[in-house]
């Protein structure tokens, strides 16, 4: 069972399996308030007339035109390069930190690239458990518990390495994300959605006790949500964790000095 393996292990990248409904939520655009995603902020009509080529020539002689970068961070991610999508929103979050829409768009950016990543992870990690474990290539042999398969460890090391480095980047990823909710939150305490993937950004970088806040206060502002239910059962987890787990310091997010290169 999932909640199971959380508490057996704590790895947050196991925990975003049971809350990713959050990110499905908000990118549907359910719910209202200024935390909620905005496709009207992402995909909005001066991205479309403004190159990304011309974009980073503005912003590259003027760093500091906050709405050049707001408009190169919406024209990336409407030509679905979200990375630098990310670095344009991060610039721009620190010249207009009270964006709540801008918040928002880059925290689901984040939460997305860390969806993939840990999604990658599980898949290198079964792979490494095929090569090291019970399943690896001698297993259908009579004599297999016998057998020792040096090639088949050095690959399932290989995948290890790779599923723990894919790992550590989706948990940089959350602990960012969790940062920008946490600002949103502290601008707009009133919008449930946000609290629901702050809850979920905060359980995937073990700060339970701030997951915790955040699911309750979800529960507590929109009680009758569809999602309350799978949130009450996960409390049940956090909870427990939230008293044995020290306190993770709060993340803060990037403050980038660099600038972006497009095509």
């Amino acid at each position: 069972m999932l909640f199971e393996r959380i508490r057996r292990t704590q790895k947050p990248v196991f925990i975003f399996l049971a809350v990713t409904f959050g990110l499905g939520f908000a990118l549907l655009g359910v719910g209202s308030g200024s935390g909620t995603i905005n496709f009207g902020n992402i995909f909005g009509s001066s991205s479309s007339s403004n190159s990304i080529s011309s974009l980073n020539d503005a912003v590259h002689k003027t760093p500091g035109d906050a709405p050049s970068w707001l408009k190169l961070a919406q024209a990336y991610t409407t030509a679905g390069q979200n990375d630098p999508a990310i670095g344009a929103y991060e610039t721009y979050t620190r010249l207009r930190p009270k964006d709540t829409g801008a918040l928002a768009s880059v925290s689901t950016l984040l939460e997305q690239r860390a969806q993939i990543e840990g999604q990658n992870g599980s898949a290198y990690q079964s792979a490494a458990s095929y090569y090291t474990g019970s399943g690896g290539p001698f297993s259908g042999l009579k004599l297999g518990s016998a057998l020792t398969d040096p090639l088949g460890g050095q690959v399932g090391s290989t995948y290890q390495q790779q599923a723990s480095t894919y790992e550590q980047e989706a948990t940089g990823d959350y602990t960012q994300a969790l940062g920008y909710r946490q600002k949103l939150a502290t601008l707009d305490s009133s919008n449930a959605i946000n609290q629901l993937l702050l809850g979920n950004d905060a359980a995937n970088t073990r700060s339970y006790a701030v997951a915790v806040t955040a699911f309750e206060a979800f529960l507590k502002q929109a009680p009758a949500s569809p999602q309350a239910a799978q949130v009450k059962q996960l409390l049940k987890v956090l909870r427990p964790l939230a008293k044995t787990t020290p306190a993770t310091p709060t993340p803060t997010p990037p403050t980038p000095t660099g600038s972006t290169t497009g095509n």
